[in-house]
């Protein structure tokens, strides 16, 4: 009886856990290692670049390579302009009242025939603003041949007296370097530490109430907190440290109804919210030869 040979069966790939042959996987492992290879040669180039970079920077800022091109540039315009009479031949200057003309041009240090690329604007700018009543300037070119000088000056608002001196001061308590007060004996005065810097709010307190305004000598800054006023007649008002405004204006209303600064007092004194404190005046014929016998 002859024997029938099975026919074999055909071997299967061998799979892994997941499904992959090994010819797969191999190729996966590849292609990784040829995607880590070129990202690094890509992190290498721009490492290289970077560092190029900044070597060139270090180099050009080392060297001054910019500045000196800028610095050809402006020296070319200004041979330039010379040969087209790009010259200074009008000064024009607005804004100006205390300050004099020749002041501005001393200061100024620009002359007709210069080139007008050629000028040094920032130092005209500093000697200017250096003028004592100068506040605000601006130096304009206009082309062909004239430069625009436009001038804000301090605004004088008050007197301060402090350290036995007496100083002129602007809106924003500046001290304006002017040494005759005696010009500004029209200004209102105010005494004492702080009270350059808070000057600008008190006299607003004041314009309020005319009435009263043109009855107060000096403001006295007590401890940089408050103010006392100075009355014509020689009676102080005491004003709080807190809402001095409201007070002031009960203190206006009081002289319109009562005329309290006739009644013979020397202080008024406003600090407390919920009563008013007034000190009388001296006079009685006992104190007076008090008095003299100590002058």
């Amino acid at each position: 009886m002859a024997r029938v040979r099975k026919k074999p069966k055909s071997r299967k790939p061998h799979k892994t856990r997941k499904g992959r042959s090994p010819d797969a996987l191999r190729n996966r492992r590849a292609s990784i290692r040829k995607t880590v290879a070129w990202q690094s040669t890509q992190y290498f180039v721009l490492l290289l670049i970077v560092t190029i970079g900044l070597f060139g920077f270090y180099y050009i800022w080392q060297h001054n390579v910019i500045s000196n091109m800028i610095i050809n540039v402006e020296n070319k315009l200004i041979r330039t302009a010379s040969g087209y009479g790009l010259h200074v031949k009008n000064i024009e200057i607005s804004g100006h009242d205390r300050t004099s003309e020749e002041e501005i041009f001393n200061s100024l240090g620009i002359f007709p025939g210069e080139p007008i690329f050629e000028i040094d604007m920032e130092g005209a700018y500093e000697r200017l603003h250096a003028l004592p009543w100068i506040k605000q300037v601006s130096i304009e070119r206009h082309l062909p041949s004239t430069l625009f000088v436009s001038i804000t000056e301090r605004v004088p608002l008050a007197i301060w007296q402090h350290d036995n001196a007496l100083r002129v001061i602007d809106r924003e308590g500046n001290i304006i370097p002017y040494q005759n007060t005696k010009d500004f004996s029209d200004l209102f005065m105010v005494v004492g530490e702080g009270a350059q810097t808070h000057a600008q709010t008190l006299i607003a307190m004041l314009e309020a109430e005319p009435n009263i305004q043109s009855k107060v000598v000096a403001g006295i800054r007590v401890g940089n907190r408050r103010w006392n006023l100075l009355m014509d007649n020689g009676i102080f008002v005491n004003l709080p440290e807190e809402n001095p405004f409201a007070a002031f204006r009960e203190f206006s209303e009081l002289e319109r109804r009562h005329n309290i600064l006739q009644k013979g007092l020397r202080v008024i004194d406003m600090r407390l919210p919920d009563r008013l404190i007034l000190q009388l005046e001296k006079t009685d014929k006992k104190q007076r030869a008090r008095r003299d016998k100590r002058t």
